[in-house]
């Protein structure tokens, strides 16, 4: 048997508070640092935790420590911040591009410069760790192009060294 259609739940509507981003959520600037991080979610939970909210209250609590949970998890690690960043950089630079279109026509130069000032505020100073990340990407990065050029030197190389005793060979045979 199938349930009555007024014994279903509700469709869950999104919670208007899920759009707040993770820096928001935890009251940090774009470019703090991990310890801020830390100290800040550790705040947020210290007053959104579920044992400090008994009663009607403490659902909504177990919501907002997920999503606090959730920010820190994210914010918390250089490659998933890093992501993260990126997604909202993009996010911001889209949504400008987008008000400049319904708003009016643009121009080549206003998406550039829409791009560039609305990820402006979203730049922030790489940390220790995420320097020395990328230098050891740049590192392997250029150790696999000296290879690969070095491979394709050698190639060239034995190819010239090949046709020239062919060509030392076919001048004794002729």
């Amino acid at each position: 048997m199938s349930a009555a259609p007024d014994d279903r739940p509700p469709p869950r509507q999104p919670d208007l508070d899920e759009a707040v981003d993770h820096y928001g959520l935890l009251g940090v600037r774009f470019d703090a640092t991990p310890v801020e991080i830390t100290r800040a979610y550790r705040r947020a939970m210290k007053l959104n935790h579920p044992d400090r909210h008994p009663g009607a209250g403490q659902a909504q609590a177990e919501q907002r420590a997920r999503r606090i949970n959730a920010a820190y998890a994210t914010l918390s690690r250089i490659d998933r911040r890093r992501a993260y960043d990126q997604t909202l950089q993009s996010q911001v630079a889209d949504d400008a591009l987008m008000g400049r279109y319904v708003n009016g026509g643009f121009t080549p130069d206003d998406i550039r410069r829409a791009k560039a000032e609305a990820t402006r505020p979203y730049r922030r100073r790489m940390t220790a760790a995420e320097e020395q990340e990328l230098r050891r990407a740049h590192l392997a990065t250029y150790v696999s192009l000296g290879i690969a050029f070095g491979g394709f030197l050698a190639a060239i190389v034995l190819v010239l060294v090949l046709l020239g005793i062919m060509g030392a060979v076919l001048r004794l045979l002729f």
